[in-house]
């Protein structure tokens, strides 16, 4: 969106003059848009902090298999009592206890993509003089970057229960035994293979974005409580009784496909349903069919819906075809196209 005509950018024009200028040409080009486009931003917080949605991408994020398989990927430390610890805990979390604190450590943490940091509730984060904060901030001083959960390991708990591990009956003694001081655990290897590999948090816990196999796994749909899956080109040989299906192809008509899927999603969120989008690898079509729903149900931008996208699921590969038939789509939402696609693949997220 912008001036096109020289005469919104005169070079002899005073600094006011083409201000004035642009602002005419802006209202010029708003009188013909249907409607006024809102925006739609990521999540994001200050003070390092993350909520439970972020984590759970993080921690299952992964373009042919979960990363968090990778022993470099993620470091998740517990800042509970030890005694909560071995009672539950995030998946493939260490204690604070089990990590030597010092200089050497902490420059050995830097092999981490990502450090994760959690309480009980928030509150001990919070507090800045809690050893939490003291090692966020020691951290921090070294070039480290860590996150903490907002809420603690209860938000977590509440939205995906599916990462929380109840120890039950281990001792304390049991899970100390090999671990290593700067690194992970043989269990914490086991854990994190042991963990099933779901698909992204579009919005919240309500829809998602995922790929066939996560389509057919019984544990997925039950542990996040899937309600309703649209089915983009394939659709799983494996059905739940409870859930309602909807199958698309999206190769002979994509924007009737956006036009169907939007509507059964919007339909299974009315009705306070979880919805799961997918494809053969969730990367593609099926993207495109949650930002079409993303800009009807915000009125964004499809530059707007491919950055919020794009910041959830970095890896996706939307070829040509499918961003013309979003720019269509955007262009019936608008009235006019209003994004250029040569653009999107340039765009900071």
């Amino acid at each position: 969106m912008g001036c096109s005509e020289s005469k919104c950018y005169n070079q002899k024009a005073t600094p006011q003059q083409r201000v004035h200028d642009y602002q005419k040409e802006s209202r010029h080009f708003r009188r013909d848009v249907k409607i006024q486009p809102n925006s739609l931003l990521p999540e994001s917080f200050c003070g390092g902090y993350i909520s439970a949605y972020q984590f759970y991408n993080q921690f299952h994020a992964g373009f042919c298999a979960p990363y968090i398989c990778n022993p470099n990927y993620m470091l998740i430390v517990d800042f509970r009592s030890l005694e909560e610890y071995t009672e539950s805990h995030v998946w493939t979390a260490l204690h604070h206890s089990f990590i030597r604190w010092d200089m050497s450590t902490i420059k050995d943490l830097q092999r981490y993509s990502y450090i994760v940091f959690y309480d009980h509730d928030g509150t001990s984060a919070a507090n800045v003089y809690s050893h939490i904060s003291a090692i966020f901030s020691n951290l921090t001083a070294a070039m480290t970057d860590v996150s903490v959960i907002l809420g603690g390991i209860d938000r977590v708990k509440l939205h995906f229960p599916h990462l929380v591990r109840d120890e039950g009956k281990n001792s304390v003694e049991t899970i100390k035994n090999g671990v290593i001081r700067n690194g992970k655990t043989s269990q914490n290897n086991y854990e994190a293979s042991s963990v099933p590999w779901m698909p992204c948090s579009v919005l919240g816990a309500s829809i998602f974005l995922g790929n066939l196999d996560q389509a057919r796994n019984p544990t997925v749909i039950k542990d996040l409580g899937i309600t309703h899956i649209v089915s983009i080109g394939r659709s799983p040989e494996w059905k739940s009784k409870s859930v309602d299906y909807i199958g698309l192809d999206g190769d002979r008509n994509l924007y009737v496909t956006f036009l169907k899927s939007c509507e059964f999603i919007r339909a299974a969120i009315e009705k306070g349903g979880r919805v799961l989008v997918h494809g053969i690898e969730g990367l593609n079509r099926s993207a495109a069919v949650l930002m079409a729903f993303l800009m009807s149900m915000s009125n964004c931008l499809l530059e707007d819906a491919f950055v919020y996208m794009k910041s959830l699921r970095p890896h996706l590969m939307l070829d040509e075809e499918t961003l013309t038939c979003l720019v269509r789509w955007e262009t019936s939402l608008f009235g006019m196209p209003m994004t250029d696609i040569d653009e999107l693949w340039t765009t900071d997220i």
